[in-house]
């Protein structure tokens, strides 16, 4: 079993991440799977990034996680304005800007892992910035193989 999932993530891993969707993003945040003996666990980082803004979706055999990484106020009010009298105006002095921003759009192609993953078993928890989707593995008791005599 932990040899498919290897093999899927090499294969994504090999293909200059074609497991990251790439139109429209303001950044790509980081995302860590690991298999238990029991489970799947993915981990994402999503620091400044409000859990309502965060989207969670199995679709085609895909896991897809986006959402909106919105700018801070000090981000926004970091405006030039003209006066009446054509002089630019700060409101706010930028000095360095080295935060990320925008839309992302990150998913993970179960289709090789699928037949092991019990879907009505998600987890989800966001704290500090960690999102954690935990999958439990189907009962192995279930994919024995069942002799039938004739």
């Amino acid at each position: 079993m932990a040899t498919i999932f290897e093999n899927l993530l090499n294969h994504h891993l090999n293909n200059n991440y074609s497991y990251i969707e790439t139109t429209n993003i303001g950044f790509v945040p980081d995302l860590d799977v690991v298999e238990t003996p029991n489970s799947f666990i993915i981990e994402i980082e999503l620091a400044g990034v409000n859990k309502d803004d965060i989207q969670i979706e199995i679709k085609d055999s895909k896991l897809y996680i986006q959402g909106e990484k919105k700018r801070s106020v000090l981000e926004v009010s970091s405006e030039i304005t003209t006066t009446t009298e054509g002089n630019n105006e700060f409101k706010n002095k930028k000095y360095l800007s080295e935060r990320s921003y925008g839309s992302f759009k990150r998913y993970l192609d179960l289709t090789k892992v699928l037949h092991v993953l019990d879907l009505s078993s998600i987890k989800t928890q966001f704290n500090d910035g960690l999102l954690t989707l935990t999958i439990n593995k189907k009962n192995q008791e279930l994919s024995k193989i069942i002799k039938i005599v004739l």
